[in-house]
């Protein structure tokens, strides 16, 4: 599962007595979202995130519908069956916008906090992330119809914290020059942490991944002027002591051919695109891999 992002108190913090009303969905993230225990309602989800969307135009709006689509989509899958590594990638996608939008607003606080406007690690208000600094998390409006105006064929980047042990076999420049090779954009990038069944070699977990999300779901609820993305890539963590050998595979064999697949992607024509697709390459505890295309 897609760690919260750091600098958000765990669920049983005191600072939750006052936060947890000025930053709600702060605490549902650490709360529910985060708990495998917790009962996934994914319709009472969907009811929250469209009754806190904010208003069409805002920034984030396009975060929040993202969000709604991948609800609806991981219940689809849940509803036929899923399980495994499908089912919980399905629900890192409901995490990603989410997270992007707890990022958002921890960095608009922090700019404020450097010009002197508010003080303090635990100040209320538009946060979400208390504490949280820029690192090696970034955040690019991927709602925003069209692609940014940086270089990166990405419109948002987040990555998860590894636990001791495990590493990114690829840092991002080598997924940045391997896309602009291929002349394919992805929607967001995503660096996956291991879940604990993947670091105790209960099952294999997805390596890398490129997943397109079918564009006749959810219209509806986007708003003109914002796109939610169709293409996402994982690239997940793997055992420090394997990361060179992984890493010459990646670059040699498996990067390339995500990359190709995600520039071929948008050009597929109508009756493609309407479907949900995958490309992922799997690890299992052996570092024995397979390709797996739906």
């Amino acid at each position: 599962m897609k760690q919260p992002p750091p600098g958000l108190p765990p669920a049983s913090s005191a600072k939750w007595h006052s936060r947890r009303w000025s930053d709600a969905l702060g605490y549902l993230r650490v709360r529910s979202l985060a708990n495998p225990e917790w009962q996934r309602d994914i319709p009472w989800l969907v009811r929250w995130l469209r009754r806190e969307s904010p208003p069409t135009g805002d920034p984030l709006r396009g975060h929040y519908d993202a969000a709604i689509t991948a609800a609806r989509r991981y219940q689809h899958l849940l509803d036929r069956g899923g399980v495994g590594a499908d089912l919980d990638a399905a629900w890192d996608d409901v995490l990603a916008p989410i997270d992007a939008v707890l990022e958002h607003r921890s960095r608009v606080h922090q700019d404020r906090v450097r010009h002197g406007r508010v003080s303090g690690d635990d100040v209320p208000g538009p946060t979400g992330v208390a504490g949280m600094g820029d690192g090696d998390q970034r955040l690019d409006h991927p709602g925003l119809a069209g692609q940014p105006d940086q270089a990166d064929p990405w419109g948002s980047y987040t990555k998860g914290k590894l636990p001791a042990g495990w590493a990114y076999p690829l840092g991002r420049d080598a997924v940045r020059q391997a896309l602009l090779s291929a002349g394919a954009f992805v929607g967001h990038l995503y660096f996956s942490a291991p879940s604990r069944s993947y670091r105790d070699g209960e099952a294999a977990w997805t390596l890398l991944g490129v997943r397109h999300s079918s564009d006749a779901k959810g219209g509806y609820f986007t708003p003109q002027g914002f796109q939610t993305p169709s293409l996402w890539m994982t690239l997940g963590a793997v055992p420090a002591a394997r990361r060179a050998a992984i890493c010459a595979e990646l670059s040699a064999r498996w990067l390339p051919q995500a990359s190709e697949w995600a520039a071929r992607a948008p050009n597929l024509g109508n009756a493609w695109s309407a479907q949900d697709h995958s490309w992922r390459v799997t690890i299992d505890a052996e570092g024995d891999t397979e390709l797996v295309e739906d």
